[in-house]
């Protein structure tokens, strides 16, 4: 479903700026999977740090981790779903929850 948004997004892109290759459509449909994707992550993770009861150190791990994040690259996954997935294991079990007991 992201993958059709963003072909879409780009594809309207592209009709509004005629100037952008193929090339250039690419980048920006990748950046634009990755901005959209970290979207449900987030509040997914949200979601289960509150129901947790450890929201306010899921905001704190999460914001310590961003720019690591950032330039660290990490691993990459086939699906959105298998993304969001993992990466709320490795936020809730190996930092956050581990570290609220």
């Amino acid at each position: 479903m992201i993958d059709k948004f963003c072909e879409y997004l780009t594809n309207k892109i592209r009709k509004d700026m005629p100037d952008v290759d193929d090339e250039r459509a690419e980048v920006i449909k990748y950046g634009l999977q990755i901005m959209i994707g970290e979207v449900p992550k987030f509040f997914i993770l949200a979601a289960i740090a509150w129901g947790l009861g450890i929201f306010k150190l899921t905001i704190i791990c999460f914001a310590l981790m961003l720019p690591y994040r950032m330039y660290s690259g990490g691993f990459h996954l086939k699906t959105h779903i298998g993304c969001i997935i993992r990466y709320n294991n490795n936020v809730h079990w190996k930092c956050i929850y581990k570290s609220a007991f």
